[in-house]
């Protein structure tokens, strides 16, 4: 009976401490971005970016497509990018894209505002070739994590097929 007691209490403990520090990591969290580190200032001075993500694709064929993507900088804030995503473990490619971006950097974070055209190569619905196009637009926020590596969160939206792309992972910085 003692050992099932301790066994309560070790187990309320640990609930009670569970519940009053989910509130710490949502603090932890918002506090990262929401505070800069000065001597993360060069992780965003590199030509080339690299990244890797998973994306929610609301309104789309594919809700959920794997995230590759490039960028270079190709003048002061301007950079040309490409965009591939796949289904995943069956391996399945949903769609390329290709744009601008145009960066903004404040202190350790890139804010990246972009346009892609795309091409499905996934589409149930889509038999022509003009079926298949779309644009998408939207923004990114990357965070850097240590000289070359960074978080990064986005949000976008496709048109004309109105689809609502969330999308997150890291990358590194060369």
């Amino acid at each position: 009976m003692k050992k099932l007691t301790s066994l309560v209490l070790l187990a309320s403990a640990v609930a009670a401490s569970a519940q009053t520090n989910s509130g710490s990591f949502f603090n932890t969290v918002s506090g990262y971005f929401t505070t800069f580190n000065p001597s993360l200032t060069n992780t965003f001075a590199a030509k080339t970016t690299l990244w890797t993500g998973v994306d929610s694709q609301q309104g789309s064929g594919s809700s959920l497509a794997n995230e590759i993507g490039a960028s270079y900088n190709v003048y002061g804030p301007l950079s040309l990018e490409s965009v591939t995503r796949d289904g995943g473990v069956s391996g399945t490619l949903v769609s390329e894209q290709f744009g601008l971006g145009l960066n903004f950097i404040v202190v350790d974070t890139r804010l990246t505002l972009y346009g892609d055209a795309g091409y499905k190569l996934d589409s149930p619905t889509g038999s022509k070739f003009q079926d298949n196009l779309y644009g998408e637009i939207g923004i990114r926020v990357a965070k850097a994590l240590t000289e070359h590596t960074f978080a990064w969160v986005g949000i976008g939206a496709q048109f004309p097929t109105k689809a609502q792309v969330f999308e997150g992972g890291v990358g590194f910085t060369f």
